[in-house]
């Protein structure tokens, strides 16, 4: 871009961001987002937050995931799915909880994949109940995702993990035919 005498856009180092978080190259990632800083770029855009949360993230290093979260001005819904997407990779389940928890209480309205990682870190825990299973099957249809293919497909896991199969697929398919 030098070379022909243009400026990096914020959405540049996006994609920058985003191929070295495909490729596991933190060091990659690290030297754009100094240059995100050296440049000045707007560093507290939401779109660059959220792709430095998930380069580190998808690079193993929760930690600084984990500083540019609470670093950043606005904490935005894009921002959280980020964290909590890193979270979930790393296996850090009760913090996927901590953080849906926190959102619902900031009144950041969660998404679609705010719901379907906080039920897929509960499928994942070591003995999800039958009641979880129906708090976060509620909560999906309350929140009109109910007919979403990614988070009934989390549902589905956690009911299957939970034993109650049978539960999963009469409930599940009983709400999409409708």
């Amino acid at each position: 871009m030098r070379l022909w005498d243009k400026h990096p856009s914020a959405m540049s180092f996006v994609a920058l961001l985003n191929l070295s978080s495909r490729g596991k190259e933190l060091l990659f990632g690290k030297q754009i987002h100094n240059f995100v800083i050296k440049v000045g770029i707007d560093y507290g855009s939401v779109l660059i937050q959220s792709a430095l949360i998930d380069m580190y993230g998808k690079n193993d290093d929760i930690q600084s995931s984990i500083d540019v979260f609470q670093c950043s001005h606005e904490r935005s819904l894009e921002c959280c799915n980020s964290m909590m997407t890193s979270l979930l990779h790393l296996g850090f389940l009760q913090d996927v909880f901590e953080l849906f928890s926190w959102m619902v209480c900031e009144n950041i309205v969660f998404d679609e994949v705010s719901l379907s990682s906080t039920i897929k870190a509960f499928s994942l825990c070591s003995s999800p109940s039958l009641d979880n299973c129906c708090l976060l099957h509620c909560c999906a249809i309350k929140s009109g995702f109910d007919s979403d293919s990614i988070v009934l497909c989390s549902l589905i896991d956690a009911y299957s993990r939970s034993g109650q199969i049978r539960f999963s697929s009469t409930s599940i398919f009983e709400v999409t035919s409708l």
